[in-house]
């Protein structure tokens, strides 16, 4: 079964593990169904290499009329499944020990292969893997793309509504130009790494997370403004996360933001710390939230604005500054129950200092967790895809992650579940396994997996 190898970096993998090995040791198998967004998925796959993933595909025949499977071979580096023979493949990805898959992902999920699925149809090659998958409980992601006519559909409502009981993943396609589109391939990828770490109960559905990101201006005149470099990449990293966990998410963005927040959430923009508090405050006292994490990069102090453009040419130019909302202190006195998780941003302090502040402030605002890092280096903190934080719990222990911002947001969201546990605000029942797999770190070490495993098995005792 040589479509079967295990070890992916023998199959020569130009790009394997390029960005990080967050999806080391996983392997995903994608069913390719008969709609034109399947073009995508070839970029996608190669996106899941890119992270260390092992793709394993089965493509329907209207599938494989639009993407040929030679370009699916080249891509994954291993011939795509078309029809089930007598290895009974099918078997063998769902319940071989040595060859089953940890994740499966349809693309795009049409109403035909929804329907079959929800009504114990195994007609095809494709049918009848998702069928096995089902009945196995391996974490299942769908991504619809149909036409909104065809999403108002009571038969696709009724069997959608059926399949998200049995624990099936929808993502929300991405909406342009009128049609419902893939999500972006790096969505897709968070996804997959949320769902495979943390229990796919989402254990945070209907619970309500408001997070802020990105800098704050404020305008010394009409045209020119005091901010900093941060992108916000930190809190839409968060917001997927989240999202994948089940919450609905608000995000509130700082003016200026080059990134792309996720389809599925709530985005506001923002300008200067004023309306960043009000606004903050004023969703907050509209709905009542589960969860507040302030990673913005709020600024400190503001200008005396002047009206129009301050005159260029002057010798020296003296500006009055004035200190400004602190969001964090306001939402705590507002909202003495709320779970707040601060974020703490020094320069060139050291880490010793830079926890010891952060733990001071952790205290003195009554947050229930912090995250503190340092900023103001090329490589890491603002306007980076990676950092290193340490997250500090109430209890004054000290985890400090070295990663990427999306590998980063799923662990703070680790020690955010286990918080809301500890406080009973969601219940350990909706939690099949509560630690994250630390992949990344122990190269696929099976023994540290199960270990992992026992850990979070005595957290939900």
């Amino acid at each position: 079964m040589d479509f079967l190898a295990r070890d992916p970096s023998s199959l020569r993998y130009e790009i394997w593990q390029s960005k990080d090995s967050s999806l080391m040791g996983k392997r995903i198998l994608f069913c390719l169904t008969g709609s034109i967004a399947v073009l995508e998925a070839i970029q996608v796959m190669r996106e899941v290499i890119r992270y260390g993933g092992d793709p394993v595909v089965v493509m329907s025949p209207a599938a494989a009329e639009l993407v040929t499977p030679t370009a699916v071979e080249w891509a994954i580096k291993r011939k795509p499944i078309l029809e089930i023979s007598g290895l009974a493949e099918h078997v063998i990805l769902t319940s071989d020990p040595n060859f089953q898959v940890d994740a499966c992902v349809v693309m795009p999920a049409t109403i035909n292969i929804v329907g079959k699925l929800a009504n114990g149809i195994a007609d095809s090659a494709v049918s009848l893997v998702l069928a096995s998958v089902l009945g196995k409980g391996i974490p299942l992601i769908m991504i619809p793309t149909a036409h909104a006519y065809l999403q108002e559909n009571p038969s696709w409502k009724r069997n959608k509504h059926w399949l998200e009981e049995q624990g099936v993943i929808f993502l929300e396609p991405r909406k342009e130009e009128g049609k419902a589109k893939l999500p972006p391939k790096e969505e897709i990828v968070d996804a997959l790494n949320t769902f495979l770490r943390i229990s796919h109960d989402m254990p945070l559905k209907g619970k309500n997370v408001l997070i802020t990101g990105g800098a704050t201006r404020e305008y010394l005149d009409d045209v020119r403004f005091i901010s900093n470099p941060s992108s916000g990449k930190t809190a839409v990293a968060l917001a997927r996360v989240a999202i994948h966990l089940g919450a609905k998410v608000t995000l509130i963005l700082g003016e200026g933001h080059s990134i792309t927040a996720p389809t599925n959430c709530r985005v506001e923009v923002v300008t200067s710390a004023n309306e960043m508090a009000d606004k903050v405050l004023g969703i907050l006292a509209r709905e009542p939230h589960d969860l507040f994490i302030s990673a913005a990069a709020v600024a400190d102090y503001a200008p005396l604005k002047q009206e129009g453009k301050i005159s260029s040419g002057k010798d020296n130019l003296l500006l009055e500054l004035k200190p400004t909302r602190k969001v964090i202190k306001e939402v705590r006195e507002r909202f003495p129950d709320l779970f707040i998780v601060g974020f703490k941003s020094l320069v060139q302090v050291g880490m010793d200092e830079l926890i010891r502040r952060a733990k001071n402030q952790m205290i003195r605002d009554g947050l229930d967790l912090m995250v503190a890092n340092e900023v103001g280096r090329t490589e890491k903190g603002f306007a980076t895809d990676d950092n290193t934080v340490c997250i500090i719990t109430p209890e004054g222990e000290v985890e400090t992650v070295s990663a990427s911002k999306s590998e980063i947001a799923r662990e703070i969201f680790r020690e955010v579940l286990r918080e809301l546990i500890r406080k009973g605000l969601i219940s350990r029942s909706s939690l099949k396994a509560f630690f994250f797999n630390q992949i990344h770190e122990y190269d696929g070490d099976d023994a540290a997996r199960k270990h992992w495993d026992a850990a979070a098995s005595s957290m939900m005792d």
